[in-house]
């Protein structure tokens, strides 16, 4: 309902149910953290999301997601420390290298942003377009343009393949100034309906999209 269907009512609705049948089903808590963070209740999504990492606590993801929260709601030193016990559960969770690139990204340490994003892009395997863009995105804003686009030759060639426009790729075009391609691959993955849509608002990654008109249509 809220991915897909882009029914907020709906969604809130289904998880609030679900929480009523079992509140103590630690997923459940981690999607509706995630729902609530797309819709910039941060308090609430972090509420939930320490909820989901105590029910249990052994599960990286819980706390990845919980970083990342923290690092919207502008909690920077909370999200490292969120993010570390995250690594200490796993060091080879993909997401949480992630999550701490992005840390490093919004605290002006562009250096130590690539270093996680290059280790997420090789722990990810198949799923390794998703942090792709990551990392192009601070090697554009860093002068390494030419290798930035290389990297985007890589997303072209994988939307190509897939037929899905990932978002954040519209982040390493308007990084390297081309404005309109970015909004048009975002444009496409609008008209393909694509999850992550629902979760831009806020996304610090899209700071520098967001100031642009062109966004909020």
């Amino acid at each position: 309902l809220h991915s897909y269907a882009w029914d907020t009512d709906g969604a809130e609705r289904e998880f609030k149910r679900a929480l009523e049948l079992d509140p103590n089903h630690p997923m459940t808590r981690q999607y509706y953290s995630t729902f609530l963070r797309s819709l910039r209740r941060v308090d609430e999504a972090i509420t939930h999301g320490k909820r989901a990492a105590e029910l249990d606590p052994l599960v990286p993801g819980f706390s990845e997601t919980l970083a990342f929260t923290l690092l919207r709601a502008g909690r920077t030193e909370a999200a490292l420390q969120q993010i570390r016990s995250a690594l200490e559960l796993d060091s080879t969770y993909w997401r949480a290298h992630a999550v701490l690139g992005a840390i490093y990204e919004h605290t002006a340490r562009p250096a130590d942003a690539i270093r996680e994003y290059e280790r997420a892009n090789r722990l990810a395997g198949v799923a390794a377009h998703r942090t792709t863009a990551d990392l192009a995105r601070v090697l554009a804003a860093t002068g390494e343009e030419k290798r930035a686009w290389q990297l985007v030759d890589t997303l072209e060639t994988v939307a190509a393949r897939s037929g899905a426009y990932e978002a954040a790729a519209a982040t390493v075009l308007y990084a390297l100034g081309d404005d309109d391609a970015a909004f048009q691959w975002l444009e496409t993955a609008y008209r393909q309906r694509q999850p992550h849509l629902r979760f831009l608002d806020g996304d610090p990654r899209f700071a520098a999209l967001a100031r642009d008109a062109r966004f909020s249509d």
